[in-house]
């Protein structure tokens, strides 16, 4: 069966883990998965490392955020249109038989579904509850359920309870139920490593928010205290909402209990927490089935927590845990246990038995590939007419793409990977695609007012930033791509140094830059230092015409560019020894030659052809037996992409790699090539395991070439390059036709503002911008850049007024707001007004007095032209 798995989330929370847990388990029982993730998604290695296919899009995004309104829809349904897009042709291509969408993509997934015709389960994790959605109306909640499970669609729901809800509303025959599970052999009671200091241990793990409900520990520790309990220790660890971390934080402070406490924003493996702990709580509001618990059963720790959906159907109350009401009641069952060790110990063993019976990630892939077969043999009619009216513009003439690519040399590799093959792809597919490519000698050509996008690889010299700062000034966007890191690697006098270096250009163009591409986690955590408009590309692999094979031969072999001196410090007294032990053994390097090989008459190097097909076809006509691949463990390497294991599986040449992250995450020890620690002995040990063995040799080959051609696509790299580059040229057009359908606007504002201006905001005042003659519907998306603000508890809001009455609006809380940030309120909702109306546009603050600083303009896009001219709200110093 072809499975394919949609998530939008790219961290490693508990929806995360059950869809890493279902792609795996699906794979290893030998069904074809293709799974769509995020760039930056976390538990992308783990599944290519399982056999998975692994797809990004940067189109993926969530539905449903907390404070999400009726009136959002218009504007989600319009955000998704590139989405959907992008899942129906990669459903075309793949050809799955049944779809599945996690949590809220799953809208995009089921409309990409009915287009294809392909059957589609929704995997809802919880229900829209009215303390956190409290925004949206129940005949909203009610229509989306019922919206997926309409045309034959199928959803699956982790409780009970939830398939009680769905069938109060008649979708019972819709809804199965399928358990969340873990995998009982990782997360297991053999990970426990207690303290010997007698502290007794208590933790929660989790998003530090009002739903987990941290606030309510600091109340069970004080119980405890009077209760006379000492010698223990709360552990809460997770992702941080600031505004609520630091009043807990200050909760703890206040009432002196900070030695009961240790807060840890995020670990990078929940079990180095599991496995020093000796009890867990959970203290949610609610809480629909949480891994959390789940892990912490299967690690042998007793559970005492509230009783929300998930506890209730997991805890054994009495067993293995305790369901809690209160404080009160929370701090007396810890209280007993920690007076109770054997006890402790006992429902310990009684909470593995439960997860090894109920809630294994074998019971959870077992039951969850039942209802994909159930769904797959149901055939469903393509509805393609009717949903691409609703989601999709066609347009009868696509505009010309002007694009002007800055290099730093035609010649390297880069140039020929990174922009010619993909950009030629693009020319291809749309005859309005062009693009010109400029190098440093070339940049007095580049005519700024005739092109719609800039785009530069890799160089950030000055002249390069001033052609920026042009293009910025004319509102043209900049998208900037490297590959490499050049913030961990500087050079001096023509050498090469690793460490964490100041480098001011780099740092200014990707401030100045409207999107940066980066290919590794690495180097988008340094880059967001500048810039939070960073996006991680994944990179591709072109292959040969024919599967390579593998042919036995004594040639080690290199291929890599220049100054690697460091990383084969390790390597060369493991050649050396290789060479002395076997006359027959002789070495091959391409670029790069290592000075103490350079005079070696079994040593044979090739200069780097510019020429990239004409390199790689005789590059690949190579028969190494062993292909190499050190890297030193420095920053810039861990920023670095597995460009070797690509290029040696592609040219089927078994390869060892230094077992560093850059390589760890994709090559399995092995199997798709061998691992070698970064010494002298370790290379030595690796280099002769593959040398002298021709069958590990051959698989290491086979299997190699599969992983890369199922995981590393020019395909969908092409996608998410030109999807970045279609909606800079597009936002740049909305944003050409609100400036000029602006200027019969007539203004009305509280006090002069500049275009860098503080607005003190009390929840009664307003910015607004007033409009007569105004006749149709009106909607639209207004973004407010954010230059600095006052965190409080209220929010930031933007409304469509008419005649003195609010016809729509959309709020934000204040501490979601990122400072230096673009601010997007939507109004989904189209407004009628007529020629005689008067229409105001205003942002507010309500709850909390605020600082407002605003940069530039803060404008009301997304119009929908067809229907009424674009307004723009501009605050400048002429207002």
């Amino acid at each position: 069966m072809r499975v394919l798995a949609i998530s939008p989330t790219a961290g490693l929370a508990g929806i995360d883990q059950t869809f890493r847990a279902l792609c795996l388990g699906l794979a290893e029982k030998g069904h074809h998965v293709v799974a769509v993730l995020p760039p930056e998604a976390k538990i992308a290695p783990q599944l290519n490392f399982g056999g998975v296919q692994v797809t990004r899009s940067s189109y993926l995004k969530w539905w449903f955020n907390p404070g999400f309104s009726d009136d959002n829809i218009g504007y989600c349904l319009d955000r998704s249109r590139e989405s959907i897009d992008f899942l129906v042709r990669l459903i075309r291509r793949t050809n799955p038989d049944v779809i599945v969408s996690n949590t809220s993509v799953f809208l995009d997934g089921y409309f990409a579904s009915r287009i294809t015709g392909r059957p589609h389960i929704g995997h809802i994790h919880a229900l829209f509850v009215d303390n956190i959605y409290t925004t949206m109306s129940g005949e909203f909640k009610e229509s989306i359920y019922r919206l997926l499970a309409s045309g034959g669609g199928h959803i699956v729901v982790p409780a009970q309870s939830l398939r009680e809800s769905l069938s109060e509303l008649g979708l019972g025959g819709s809804v199965s139920v399928v358990h969340n599970g873990v995998d009982i052999k990782r997360f297991s009671p053999s990970v426990a490593r207690r303290s010997a200091d007698g502290i007794f241990r208590i933790l929660q793990l989790g998003h530090f928010n009002d739903n987990k409900n941290q606030m309510m520990l600091p109340d069970v520790a004080m119980d405890m205290l009077r209760r006379g309990c000492a010698g223990f220790q709360f552990a809460l660890v997770g992702p941080s909402e600031p505004q609520y971390y630091d009043a807990l934080h200050e909760k703890i402070m206040r009432n002196d209990l900070a030695k009961y406490f240790d807060l840890r924003k995020q670990v990078d493996d929940p079990l180095d927490c599991l496995g020093s702990s000796d009890i867990y709580v959970n203290t949610s509001t609610t809480e629909t089935f949480p891994v959390s618990l789940l892990e912490a059963q299967a690690c042998g720790l007793p559970v005492v927590a509230t009783p929300t959906i998930g506890a209730r159907e997991i805890i054994r109350d009495g067993e293995d845990g305790y369901l809690v009401a209160s404080a009160s009641e929370m701090a007396a069952k810890l209280c007993e246990l920690m007076s109770d060790r054997p006890k402790v110990e006992d429902m310990g063993k009684r909470a593995r038995a439960n997860i090894e019976a109920r809630f294994s990630s074998r019971v959870y892939v077992d039951e969850f590939e039942k209802v994909l077969e159930r769904a797959a043999t149901q055939s469903q009619q393509p509805d393609d007419r009717w949903m691409r009216e609703v989601f999709f513009r066609v347009p009868s003439r696509r505009e010309r793409v002007r694009v002007a690519v800055i290099v730093p040399d035609r010649s390297q590799t880069s140039f020929a990977l990174l922009v010619e093959k993909p950009f030629d792809q693009f020319r291809r597919e749309d005859k309005g695609f062009e693009y010109t490519v400029y190098d440093l000698s070339e940049l007095h050509k580049i005519k700024l007012e005739e092109v719609e996008l800039v785009y530069v690889l890799r160089i950030y010299t000055a002249p390069v930033i001033e052609i920026v700062r042009g293009a910025k000034a004319l509102g043209i966007p900049v998208a900037f791509e490297t590959d490499d890191n050049y913030f961990a690697l500087q050079f001096h006098n023509g050498e090469p140094s690793h460490g964490q270096f100041e480098n001011q250009d780099l740092a200014d163009l990707i401030s100045l830059a409207d999107r940066t591409a980066v290919y590794s986690a690495a180097m988008r955590d340094a880059a967001v230092e500048h810039c939070d408009r960073v996006e991680v590309f994944r990179p591709y692999q072109l292959l040969p015409a024919e599967k390579p094979r593998y042919k036995a031969t004594s040639v080690i072999g290199f291929m890599g560019s220049l100054k690697k001196d460091v990383d084969f410090e390790f390597v060369i007294p493991a050649l050396q020894r290789i060479l002395a032990e076997d006359p027959n053994v002789s070495l091959e390097f391409f670029g790069f030659v290592p000075a103490e090989f350079e005079r070696n008459e079994r040593v044979v190097s090739h200069p780097f052809n510019p020429d990239y097909d004409q390199f790689i076809s005789f590059f690949r006509s190579r028969q190494w037996a062993v292909a190499l691949a050190p890297l030193a463990d420095t920053e810039f390497n861990r920023s670095k992409t597995n460009n070797k294991y690509r290029e040696y599986a592609a040219a089927g040449f078994p390869g060892v790699y230094s077992d560093v992250e850059t390589y760890r995450n994709y090559v399995k020890h092995e199997v798709t090539g061998c691992l070698a620690p970064n010494d002298e002995e370790g290379w030595y040990r690796a280099i002769r395991t593959v040398l002298y063995n021709e069958d590990l040799a051959k698989r290491i080959v086979c299997a190699a070439y599969d992983d890369i051609a199922r995981s590393f696509s020019f395909e969908d790299h092409c996608i998410n390059k030109k999807g970045l580059i279609y909606q800079l040229v597009n936002e740049r057009r909305a944003r050409a036709d609100i400036r000029s359908m602006s200027q019969k606007t007539v203004w009305s504002v509280p006090t002069p503002l500049s275009l860098r201006s503080s607005l003190d905001l009390d929840g009664k005042d307003f910015v607004a911008a007033a409009f007569s003659g105004l006749a149709g519907m009106v909607a639209g998306v207004s973004t407010i850049p954010m230059m600095d603000f006052a965190d409080g508890d209220g929010v930031i809001g933007a409304e469509i007024v008419v005649n003195n009455e609010i016809a729509a609006q959309s709020v934000i809380p204040l501490n979601h707001v990122k400072n230096r940030s673009f601010l997007r309120l939507s109004f989904g909702k189209r407004i009628e007004v007529e020629g005689t109306d008067n229409v105001e546009i205003r942002i507010f603050t309500r709850g909390a007095t605020s600082r407002i600083s605003l940069a530039g303009a803060a404008r009301l896009s997304g119009i929908r032209r067809r229907i009424v001219p674009a307004i723009g709200l501009e605050l400048s110093d002429e207002c």
